[in-house]
């Protein structure tokens, strides 16, 4: 039985950032998306769970959480994206969807089969990634996953952060 994507803002039971029909829409206009195009609904739902997940565990979000009883850590009141615009806390900003198809991406393109060996295990079943101990700041920092998260929150690495900051 496959993972059924919640996609809903500021829903207890929300386990995405965004449905597959969203994503498959980002990636029509993505360059480079061979690994994600090739990837069954299955493995597409799994990638977008496991990279809301992973988004919402390397990164310390401006603001605050809409609703204490919301599953993932977005929408969220007091966030501004890199323009000064308070985003909406009724909706996920274009960034994290965006940020999100790229980690679905770079997990997919990547799993056991990093040129940089960032990766300490990957799982496949649940899509479980692990990485490395001693993975440098700047490793992460370069990837488009940060690139498409922009200035709304600060990378999280080894108990330090790294604030993104874009002029």
């Amino acid at each position: 039985m496959g993972i059924t994507i919640i996609a809903t803002p500021g829903s207890e039971t929300a386990n995405s950032y965004l449905t597959l029909a969203d994503a498959e829409t980002y990636f029509e206009s993505r360059i480079g998306s061979t690994e994600w195009d090739s990837a069954t609904d299955a493995v597409k739902n799994a990638l977008l769970v496991n990279g809301t997940r992973l988004l919402d565990q390397s990164f310390n979000w401006s603001g605050d959480k809409a609703d204490d009883d919301q599953a993932l850590r977005f929408p969220r009141d007091y966030c501004y994206n890199c323009d000064g615009v308070l985003l909406a806390s009724t909706t996920i900003p274009t960034e994290i969807e965006n940020a999100t198809c790229e980690m679905a991406l770079f997990v997919v393109g990547n799993t056991g089969q990093s040129t940089s060996n960032e990766y300490k295990s990957a799982k496949v079943g649940s899509l479980e990634v692990e990485y490395r101990d001693n993975i440098s700041p700047e490793e992460l920092v370069n990837s488009s996953v940060v690139r498409a998260v922009g200035c709304v929150g600060t990378l999280s690495i080894g108990g330090g952060s790294i604030r993104m900051e874009r002029y």
